[in-house]
């Protein structure tokens, strides 16, 4: 880890404490709180006003739990139990996302996981369906700290 970190909130001027996610994309950090994100210059030290979510196309426009980028150079984004992927080239969440943390990520037999009555063991409810598949958040909490942790000693 580079000296002088990890470093408190305050140290970030312009962005609120209690930020829900936080990832560097194209020189510059990104940090997430509520319904907006918080676009923090490395340059200049200073992040501007913040804007709303929506402006990326595809996103959860009210809130993230957490966000990381990953070694393909896409930027993965956790909400509830889905993940978005963001592709900076098209300034777009990619097609077919979002998908279930479980299934689509840590690999988990979707029969196993579906709460509740349903005709397809994999339909969730982002695709209109009636099955209720469960991931904790914590879970985008735990990737986006090993992501940090695994770049930090390159």
């Amino acid at each position: 880890m580079d000296r002088g970190f990890p470093r408190p909130m305050s140290d970030w001027r312009g962005v609120p404490n209690d930020i829900s996610s936080a990832f560097m994309w194209s020189r510059n950090f990104y940090f997430t709180k509520g319904d907006q994100y918080y676009l923090y210059n490395i340059d200049l030290q200073v992040s501007r006003k913040p804007q709303p979510l929506s402006h990326w196309n595809g996103f959860p426009s009210d809130s993230v739990d957490a966000a990381f980028q990953w070694a393909n150079d896409r930027i993965y984004f956790f909400k509830g139990s889905e993940y978005y992927r963001f592709n900076d080239n098209t300034t777009a969440v990619d097609e077919g996302y979002p998908i279930n943390t479980a299934i689509g990520w840590l690999r988990c037999d979707s029969n196993q996981l579906v709460i509740g009555p349903t005709s397809s063991p994999t339909t969730s409810p982002a695709a209109g369906g009636d099955a209720i598949v469960k991931t904790p958040s914590m879970v985008a909490v735990l990737f986006s700290t090993i992501a940090a942790l695994f770049y930090s000693f390159q």
